[in-house]
């Protein structure tokens, strides 16, 4: 699945839990990460991956408007537009190192792994759990396109 909006996808790996934007940068916006580029249209669309013994397996798309992924230490980074900028915001600041331009990390290597995704849409929440390390290959996040935005776009290339 490729981009859907003008900010990029977020892809999540697992071990220490490592966000890594498709392309542009993080950056440091108040008590939060945002990408540099691009404006969230209101919500994601969340893929996880499943490790198998002979590969991986996609899961199907979930829709929500915000996502939480909890660490085997108790930790929870969450995902959400933010209400003012339109961009993803990504908490904990403080817990997040940024170890490069488009890479965000939380935890040690080895020292722990992701054991759960939630999807939140108003009153509805989709949860996955994991029990190991090996049981999730990749969590993507894929911000909604910008409406407003792409309706601006269009009109300007009519003309």
């Amino acid at each position: 699945m490729g981009a859907l909006s003008d900010e990029p996808p977020i892809r999540v790996r697992n071990g220490s839990m490592t966000m890594t934007l498709v392309s542009s940068k993080w950056k440091a916006d108040g008590r939060a990460w945002t990408p540099l580029d691009g404006r969230n249209g209101g919500g994601f669309i969340v893929v996880v991956e499943i490790a198998t013994r002979s590969g991986r397996v996609l899961g199907q798309p979930v829709f929500g408007k915000e996502v939480a992924i909890s660490y085997s230490d108790g930790a929870v980074i969450k995902f959400k537009r933010g209400t003012f900028s339109k961009k993803t915001k990504v908490t904990p600041k403080k817990d997040l190192r940024n170890t490069s331009d488009p890479v965000l990390e939380y935890g040690q290597p080895g020292k722990g792994y992701i054991t759960g995704v939630e999807v939140k849409d108003g009153s509805t929440s989709w949860r996955r759990g994991f029990e190991s390390h090996a049981a999730l290959s990749e969590i993507d996040i894929y911000p909604l396109p910008d409406k407003l935005r792409g309706n601006r776009a269009r009109a300007r290339r009519k003309k």
